[in-house]
């Protein structure tokens, strides 16, 4: 370093060192300031006194020791950081398979276990210390996730057995989970119907406003209706469906569960049981008969003309007492008719008299065939009564008649056994006298008695009081009495 103070003139007056080194003076005073040239640091610095200039101070301080400083710093510095590099590589080395072994080897599991949701795979322990402490409660987790993994598996599968359509939707209607009983009654696979939304996929046609009914499922947790939903290929179906809201343990509303089973065929089948039995009332109204149909418990079914003829109405049918309806003397005979044809199974037919409601009697005859369930078992009669009124009056008229008849042919009968008995008498006594005047023997008479009826014989004997042993009894042609026919020869 060297200094040198010029006076205001420009003029030397002092120096440091005493003799300067060569070439040390500058070519001229510059202004206050500081300034790096030729290896060196060049200061000038106004000297004052009672704020008047009186001079200037030059100094000059080589760089070349601060060169020489740095170089030497610096090279210690390389020195040291050179062999920090090769301690921490040698370090780094001999650690390796204590600290970036384990963790390279977390690392390739984790990545296993994201790329291919492989949660059979493990990582080895390869440390004792807090890097194998975490290893192994990184391969307990992969176990739990393995195992909750495989519940989810056969909760999986077995909802994949169900012949219904399990769907798992979130909040905003995107499906979540779609099983095999899905893809089969509506026809997009899995991976289509993921991430879509429900009620679009399907067209599905509410039976209410769509916010009605999410109304009240976040009411109830629940719902339950019947959707009319299209298939892929355009069908139209109906299924019964039932939700199910999940909220979590604060409430916040989380998944829906929906279950939805294919109804038509059944709602098809009501139809046509609807029309089926529309058509049968309708038959059984018209037909001029009395027609009932009847279970366990009781009457279920009569036609209109059962209504009409007792007098009651379709909410009285089931709990109505009409054996009451059955005249007194009918009711025992009737009963046990059809007690009988209950135990054994097998139709009955039975007449009676029933009240109409107009309060008279009239004869009817009820026929009853078992009706049989699914099964072949047995659940009551279906029946129909015919009122055989006028079949009864006719055959009780056509008794009368025929007692009256029966009758008349008597009294004819024993008009004509009269008759017969007095031809008899008038026959003998003309008989017997021309036999008298041809035979005259007395015999004769006796045997023309003999032969005779009673009531002739007795005229005979009145007439001529004896017998004829000599004439056997022969029947009359017409009259069935006996006709006479000598015994004896003259």
């Amino acid at each position: 370093m060297a200094a040198v103070l010029f006076d205001r003139k420009g003029g030397i007056l002092a120096t440091y060192p005493a003799p300067l080194p060569p070439g040390f003076l500058p070519a001229r005073i510059e202004d206050e300031g500081y300034e790096f040239r030729r290896g060196a640091l060049d200061l000038f610095e106004r000297v004052t006194y009672d704020q008047k200039t009186i001079g200037t101070l030059y100094l000059r301080s080589s760089l070349q020791g601060l060169h020489d400083r740095s170089w030497r710093y610096g090279s210690i510095v390389a020195t040291v950081l050179i062999g920090s590099l090769l301690m921490a590589f040698l370090l780094s080395t001999f650690l390796q398979k204590r600290i970036s072994d384990p963790i390279l080897a977390l690392t390739r599991v984790a990545q296993a276990v994201s790329e291919r949701a492989d949660y059979s795979v493990r990582a080895p322990n390869l440390t004792d210390d807090e890097l194998g402490t975490l290893t192994d409660a990184f391969n307990r987790m992969l176990v739990e996730t393995q195992e909750h993994q495989s519940r989810l598996s056969e909760q999986a599968r077995l909802l994949d057995l169900s012949n219904d359509a399990i769907i798992v939707r979130d909040e905003k209607g995107l499906i979540l989970y779609w099983n095999r009983g899905a893809e089969e009654l509506y026809g997009w696979t899995r991976a289509e119907a993921l991430g879509k939304a429900k009620a679009e996929i399907l067209r599905t046609e509410f039976p209410e406003s769509r916010e009605k009914i999410e109304e009240r499922l976040q009411r109830d947790n629940r719902w339950a209706g019947e959707l009319i939903q299209t298939r892929r290929d355009g069908t139209r179906i109906i299924v019964s469906t039932c939700w199910a809201l999940e909220r979590d343990a604060e409430g916040k509303v989380g998944r829906v569960l929906i279950t939805d089973n294919d109804i038509t065929a059944r709602k098809q089948a009501e139809e046509s049981l609807r029309e089926s039995e529309k058509r049968f009332r309708f038959l059984a109204d018209s037909a001029p008969v009395l027609i009932w149909v009847n279970d366990k418990d009781g009457c279920e079914f009569v036609n209109r003309q059962y209504l009409e003829f007792l007098g009651v109405s379709v909410p009285d049918v089931r709990r109505y007492d009409w054996v009451r309806f059955m005249h007194a003397d009918d009711r025992e005979a009737y009963m046990n008719a059809y007690l009988g044809a209950v135990n054994e199974r097998r139709a009955f037919d039975a007449e009676f008299r029933f009240r109409r409601h107009d309060g008279e009697y009239r004869w009817m005859k009820s026929r009853g065939h078992p009706r049989l369930g699914p099964e072949g078992e047995f659940v009551g009669y279906v029946g129909v009564i015919t009122d055989i009124s006028d079949v009864v009056e006719a055959q009780q008229v056509l008794q009368q008649r025929h007692n009256e008849l029966e009758r008349l042919v008597a009294e004819r009968t024993a008009k004509l056994h009269e008759t017969i008995g007095e031809l008899e008498a008038f026959f003998l006594q003309h008989f017997t006298r021309h036999a008298v005047a041809v035979a005259g023997h007395a015999g004769i008479r006796r045997c023309v008695a003999g032969g005779l009826s009673g009531a002739a014989r007795r005229q005979g004997k009145r007439l001529s009081g004896e017998d004829c042993p000599g004439l056997a009894p022969a029947r009359f042609p017409h009259s069935g009495r006996a006709r006479l026919q000598p015994d004896c020869q003259g």
